[in-house]
């Protein structure tokens, strides 16, 4: 470990950007540019999920994020 290295980890790496590749997508129902979180929780929590919200949640599940957390 060089200075380099403690410098990036102690001064910068907390203010980097977290980039997710996400490549899989739902044909018919694409992503919506908005989402409606509370809304969204209500319909998972129900178990009534609209098409459009898998994709979302696959990339919440996929980002390692927690939805309750999201809000």
């Amino acid at each position: 470990m060089g200075l380099e290295h403690y410098i990036y980890t102690r001064y910068i790496e907390q203010s980097v950007p977290k980039f997710v590749y996400f490549n899989e997508y739902y044909q018919m129902n694409q992503m919506n540019g908005v989402e409606n979180i509370p809304a969204m929780q209500q319909r998972v929590a129900a178990n009534t999920p609209k098409p459009s919200d898998h994709p979302m949640l696959g990339l919440i599940e996929l980002a390692r994020l927690d939805l309750d957390e999201l809000n």
